[in-house]
């Protein structure tokens, strides 16, 4: 019987807190035959190896695949080469699943069988307990396209939240980009771009848990700057190539990132990189501008007459008097 649904667990030096997801595991009435969880370690250098296939020796559909260090990336393309399930669902290590949600899953899955992408809700949740949504669906949401979904004033790109259909995303390539940073960022234009239909499930899944060493709040500002704008000229090209201007629509975000940690941590290479770009590429500034005000888009035109290095210089100097 093929199996539904298999959960893609990328794991590096995360040994104190694998117990929270795999007791969330423990928690699923879904049959273990229509479901597995596939965990890949990165070349952890703590004992996350030894502590995971501890904790995970009584789950009969748990598999471990160990590598070495590669990123998040290709911890995860790995897991979907090698998942057995009609979905896959990537969910970071250090957070963990509702109870029972495994059934909730399978029976969306079950009455959508076109269905390329599930969105499911989220909580995020602090060391000290508080919690509140990341993203919050309701039953009033309709199945969609992807580019519609993209279109939403609301669309999220943490893979987390999204269960995909594993031919789907085979079929048309859809891999992460290895070796950066923020790669949901680059990796959600690209599927959703491709996506015929996605469906919208109220329920919460999982469990997003901040804390102070995970990738997000990594110090290397620097790579994190350079990545965004490396994902930048990736789907400027994503974009030219597939005649699909839709897929810069998160490039205000990734705009305001590269410009706010540019400025927080006196990154001059990458903020005058970002003019650069601004000014060479019309459609990365036309998306950019898009939804800025007319006073926004006004000041960005000024500071665009002169060269990269002066309008990040005059950029930083009006920034700053506000």
């Amino acid at each position: 019987m093929e199996k539904i649904l298999s959960l893609v667990v990328p794991v590096y030096n995360i040994q104190d807190y694998l117990k929270d997801l795999v007791a969330s595991l423990e928690t699923q009435d879904l049959a273990p035959n229509l479901w597995e969880i596939l965990f890949v370690n990165d070349g952890s250098t703590d004992e996350s190896l030894k502590v995971g296939q501890l904790l995970t020796k009584k789950i009969d559909n748990a598999r471990w695949i160990s590598q070495e260090n590669k990123g998040v990336s290709e911890a995860r393309n790995v897991g979907l080469r090698e998942a057995q399930g009609k979905f896959v669902w990537f969910v970071d290590a250090d957070d963990f699943i509702s109870k029972n949600i495994l059934l909730k899953i399978k029976h969306f899955i079950d009455s959508y069988p076109t269905m390329d992408v599930l969105t499911m809700s989220q909580m995020k949740f602090t060391e000290n307990g508080a919690k509140e949504y990341t993203v919050k669906y309701d039953t009033s949401e309709l199945p969609c396209s992807g580019v519609e979904h993209m279109q939403k004033k609301e669309s999220f790109t943490q893979v987390a939240i999204y269960a995909f259909c594993r031919s789907f995303l085979l079929e048309n390539n859809l891999f992460f980009y290895p070796d950066i940073y923020h790669e949901d960022e680059e990796f959600y234009s690209r599927v959703f771009f491709f996506a015929k239909k996605v469906v919208y499930m109220p329920n919460i899944a999982s469990y997003y848990r901040i804390r102070e060493g995970s990738i997000m709040n990594s110090n290397n500002k620097e790579k994190r700057v350079d990545d965004l704008l490396k994902i930048l000229v990736l789907l400027l090209d994503f974009s030219k190539k597939n005649k699909a201007p839709i897929s810069l629509v998160r490039s205000r975000p990734i705009c305001f990132s590269i410009l706010n940690m540019s400025l927080e941590n006196k990154l001059e290479k990458q903020g005058q990189s970002f003019f650069s770009l601004l000014k060479k590429e019309a459609l990365v500034r036309n998306a950019f501008f898009k939804s800025l005000s007319f006073e926004r888009q006004l000041f960005f035109k000024i500071l665009l007459l002169f060269p990269s290095v002066l309008s990040w210089k005059i950029y930083k100097f009006f920034i700053r008097l506000l």
